[in-house]
């Protein structure tokens, strides 16, 4: 203000200035409370105690809206209301959000639903200065909201009470996904199924259909599953769990939302005895009545409906009439109603004649199948129209009224029920047999010629090239063919031979049998087929097998007997062999599993005496110590060879040579000296060497086996020699064969032991001097090599002669000169996969003490975790191992890293080539073996 008081200038426009803002604000205030009072809804204004401050209506409220200003909402509603409103106020100002509620006001006397929402008005400092309170009305949406709750409780209740009308259903009504697995099903279910329905539910309804309609019925879900259709049926069998069959009859229907198969509803109806009832109809008029019914069948038996009766009456006639049977349409009465063409050909009567009359007309003439007269009640129709029952195949005379002979038919007959079960018609159909009696007849006298003639012919193809006789009981005579004679050594020209005669060639433990058995037949007629012995005048022995069949007369007394006679001697020595064979075979297999066991216990023992000869200062001694226990040890492990390739003829034979026979029996001779020769001498006995060797070709074998094979040979003929005595050795050569005989002068052998001396233990030394499978070795080693031996010749006290042969060679293979590059030692890292701990301890140690690095795995799949985590240049591994043996692991190896990794075996078994390459190997190494070995190996790898 200037000095008068005044205000000046500047304080006049700030004034303006100030009341042009209050008239702007009332402005938009007015404006605003406008635009309130226009809006649907109500809307409040609230101080954060919840005292109202404004309010745009007052028809909700029982005051006006004036009157509401400065009230709080208890003031004006139900305590209820009032503590949920104030809560709502208490929490919008302490957490300055808004918040939402939904109440049921009860406003002038009317209750309804509105949606309240509650906003804080914050100051620029986040204080809530005021609170705004929207309604809206919701009453409608409630109310639509309770209305869907109260159907879909209805909707339950009417699911519930549906429910429990298909399980009252004797039908089966089960529901399921498209994957048919059952989630609903009646109690239809324990016929149908075998189970209660609760057993069912989590089942596939495919567990019930039976195999043979299997296949077709998941075709037929499959397609339902791609069809815009939704209701569908069809025809299957259906198993229970008790293994009962039902035919049923599907009627299915498919919820769907969009593409997708929400459920599926199927009704199954026992359809059994109706198909049992369509077959037993089928059978019986087959030939008239269903040729175009084979689609739908059940469904037009079971239709009733007079014009498809009607139609099916007039295929029926249609069929008839064009049949080359006759057909006769019977009434009650036995008057004809209708006939097809055939019934005149066959009788050869009129239709007039035969239209229309009556069975008891006297045209009728019937007769049995010996001629005589057909009785009026047996007449087929008759029979039918008494029992109701169908006839088939019956053969009935007809004899013609108007001309000589005869006509026979073949007739079947069924009757036609009406709905009462009243037979309504009778249809009799019938072929004209007479040509196929009289064919019959012929057929009947030919046969019993032919039987005749064909019980000789069998007997000639039945003694072809076997011995034959015949004896008469009655006169005690017999005939007797060449052979029969010849088979028991008997002269012919002096005719057949006594029964004692022959009894006397009988071995004397078959005799008892075959005199019961020719006791039996003659007295009885009982046939028999034996086996036994007999023995020759000369020494022969002979098994024989007779076989005989007896005649008897009408009277039940023996005609005559028919016999042969077979020498089965060859087939009974054939047959010993093989049993010989599958004997030594067993054997065989058996000691292949010892001494892969054998093996793994050298093995350890080779693999600790490799460690301890790599330690450090060991004196001499001590390390010529190790050396003999490895010579001892690598000496088991060639017997153990030798015993483990005994009976294998899966692997083939390594090192494969020509070989120089005069030379491999002089060194087997040089490596046996100590017992022919200082352990005689020792004893103080007398022993001779005697050899006579020619010049003969080589033969393909291996040199080792041989020698070892040899050796044995030499060590059984010493054996044989407890008190001295001399071994002749000669050698030769004869048809594209080498032979060399060994003969000693030792105690030799009955023929009991020489049929017994190649099996596996067999001996007859006890247990003091081997454990039996010397010869038996010999056998195998020279069977391995295409070779043969036998005992030429033995007798006791008279010493053996062995003989040996095998094919020549005429062609030296050129021995090849592998040359091996020497390189520098390099260090390998090296995995070793056994699940023998003891073995995969022993090897890391002595794989790390040659300089190499050495990772254990005592599992294939511990090993592959190995292999995937580490980079490894070889891998060894062993073959028998639990859950992943080493083929598996070496196929995932290979699989996995391909040719990257070198494989090595590990075994006590031998594996041939064959396999070898099969499963991707790379080297075989056999147990046991040495540091020697696996020095060579690693600078050939």
């Amino acid at each position: 203000m200037n000095s008068n008081g005044k205000p000046t200038y500047e304080e006049l426009e700030k004034l303006v200035q100030k009341l042009k803002i209050q008239v702007k604000v009332k402005q938009n205030k007015d404006r605003l409370y406008l635009l309130l009072d226009a809006f649907e809804g109500m809307i409040t204004f609230h101080k954060p105690s919840g005292e109202y401050i404004y309010c745009n209506k007052k028809k909700d409220y029982p005051t006006t809206s004036e009157s509401i200003i400065g009230k709080m909402p208890e003031d004006l509603f139900s305590p209820t209301i009032s503590v949920l409103l104030k809560a709502a106020f208490k929490k919008v100002k302490k957490k300055g959000e808004s918040e939402m509620l939904e109440i049921l006001f009860d406003l002038n006397g009317e209750k309804k639903w509105f949606s309240v929402y509650i906003y804080p008005i914050k100051d620029k400092n986040g204080i809530v200065i005021e609170i705004v309170k929207i309604y809206r009305d919701i009453h409608p949406k409630k109310f639509t909201e309770e209305e869907i709750i109260r159907k879909h409780s209805a909707l339950l209740k009417s699911e519930g009470a549906y429910r429990d009308v298909l399980k009252a259903s004797s039908d089966l009504i089960v529901v399921f996904d498209k994957k048919g697995t059952i989630e609903f099903i009646n109690h239809a279910s324990e016929k149908f199924y075998g189970l209660p329905s609760d057993k069912c539910i989590g089942k596939r309804v495919f567990d019930f259909i039976h195999p043979a309609d299997l296949e077709e019925s998941k075709a037929q879900f499959l397609n339902w599953e791609h069809s815009s259709k939704n209701n569908f049926h069809f025809e299957n069998k259906n198993i229970s769990a008790s293994g009962e069959i039902w035919d049923t009859e599907w009627y299915v229907s498919i919820e769907r939302t969009g593409n997708s198969t929400i459920k599926i509803t199927a009704i199954i109806r026992d359809i059994t005895k109706q198909n049992q009832i369509y077959q037993e109809l089928l059978v019986a008029n087959k030939k008239l009545l269903f040729q175009n019914r084979l689609q739908d069948r059940q469904r037009k038996i079971l239709i009733k409906s007079k014009k498809e009766v009607e139609e099916s009456e007039a295929r029926f006639r249609m069929l008839i009439l064009n049949m080359e049977a006759g057909v006769i349409v019977y009434a009650p009465d036995t008057s004809i109603i209708s006939n097809n063409l055939r019934v005149s050909e066959i009788f050869g009567l009129s239709d007039d004649q035969i239209k229309g009359i009556k069975l008891m007309d006297p045209i009728w003439k019937l007769v049995r199948k010996d001629k005589s007269p057909m009785p009026f009640l047996e007449y087929p129709i008759n029979i039918i129209l008494q029992t109701k029952n169908s006839i088939k195949n019956s053969i009935v005379g007809f004899s013609h009224p108007f001309r000589a002979g005869i006509t026979w038919v073949k007739v079947n007959g069924y009757p036609i029920l009406n709905d009462s079960g009243k037979i309504k018609e009778v249809v009799i159909s019938f072929i004209d047999y007479t040509k196929r009696l009289q064919v019959l007849d012929e057929k009947i006298a030919t046969t019993l010629k032919l039987e005749k003639n064909e019980k000789r012919l069998n007997h000639a193809e039945a003694l072809a090239k076997v011995g034959s006789w015949m004896y008469y009981p009655s006169t005690q005579k017999a005939e007797w063919s060449d052979e029969t004679f010849n088979i028991w050594g008997f002269d012919t020209h002096r005719g057949v031979p006594s029964y004692n005669a022959i009894a006397k060639r009988v071995d004397i433990e078959d005799l008892e049998l075959l005199i019961n058995a020719r006791k039996a037949a003659s007295e009885f007629g009982v046939p028999y087929d034996l086996e036994f012995r007999i023995k020759l005048p000369n020494g022969v022995k002979k098994t024989v097998r007779v076989v005989c069949q007896a005649t008897v007369g009408d009277l039940g007394a023996v005609f005559s007997i028919t016999g042969a006679i077979i020498d089965i001697t060859k087939q009974k020595l054939f047959e010993n062999a093989q049993i010989k064979h599958q004997r030594i075979k067993a054997i065989g297999e058996m000691s292949s599993s010892i001494a892969h066991d054998f093996n793994n216990s050298l093995q350890q023992m080779s693999g600790n005496i490799e460690v301890i000869k790599l330690q450090k200062n060991l004196s001499g001694k001590t390390i010529d110590r190790l050396d003999n226990i490895s010579g001892i040890i690598n000496d088991t492990a060639a017997r153990v060879d030798a015993l483990q390739k005994f009976g294998d003829v899966e692997n083939e034979s390594k090192n494969i040579e020509p070989i120089d026979f005069n030379t491999l029996i002089e060194e087997s001779l040089e490596q046996s000296r100590p017992l022919w020769k200082d352990n005689m001498e020792k004893k103080g006995l007398c022993f001779q060497l005697i050899t006579n060797f020619t010049e003969i070709p080589k033969f393909n074998g291996h040199k080792g086996e041989l020698k070892s094979a040899i050796y044995n040979l030499i060590k059984n003929s010493i054996e044989a020699m407890p008190k001295g005595g001399d071994i002749s050795i000669t050698t030769s050569y004869r048809d594209k064969h080498i032979f060399a005989t060994f003969t000693d002068t030792g105690i030799g052998m009955n023929k009991k032991t020489k049929a017994k001396v190649f099996e596996p233990f067999f001996s007859t030394k006890g247990f003091t001097l081997g454990r039996g499978l010397g010869m038996s070795g010999v056998y195998n080693t020279v069977k391995d090599y295409y070779g043969n031996i036998t005992v030429k010749e033995s007798a006791p006290l008279k010493g053996t002669t062995f003989e040996i042969s095998f094919p020549a060679v005429y062609c030296e293979k050129v021995k090849e000169t592998i040359v091996i590059k020497t390189r520098e030692k390099s260090v390998l890292n090296i995995l070793w996969v056994d699940d023998d701990t003891m073995i995969t301890d022993d090897m890391c140690e002595l794989l790390e003490l040659m300089g190499h690095r050495c990772t254990v795995a005592n599992s294939g799949k511990s090993a592959l975790v190995h292999l995937h985590e580490n980079n490894f240049d070889v891998v060894f591994t062993d073959i028998g191992m639990p859950e992943m043996n080493g083929w598996e692991f070496i196929k995932q190896v290979r699989n996995d890293f391909e040719r990257a990794v070198k494989i090595i075996t590990v075994s006590g078994w031998s594996i041939d080539s064959k396999v070898k390459k099969e499963h991707g190997i790379d080297v075989v190494l056999q147990k046991p073996f040495t540091v020697e070995k696996l020095e060579k190996l690693f600078l050939e790898l």
